[in-house]
């Protein structure tokens, strides 16, 4: 996933929580928000490893 991609799923999931009626469901997108960063951040960081690995041999 790109950095536009994950961009636009946050800004979905913020406009959603905005819109949520309930509490449980607001939960669930700020969760859903947290998620995504996290998964991003993630891929970010193997990337990085797999760019660093590439270098070492």
């Amino acid at each position: 996933m790109d950095q536009t991609e994950t961009t636009w799923l946050l800004e979905q999931a913020r406009q959603l929580a905005q819109q949520a009626t309930t509490y449980q469901q607001k939960a669930f997108y700020v969760a859903l928000g947290d998620l995504i960063q996290e998964q991003q951040k993630r891929a970010d960081q193997l990337e990085n490893e797999l760019d660093g690995r590439m270098w070492e041999h």
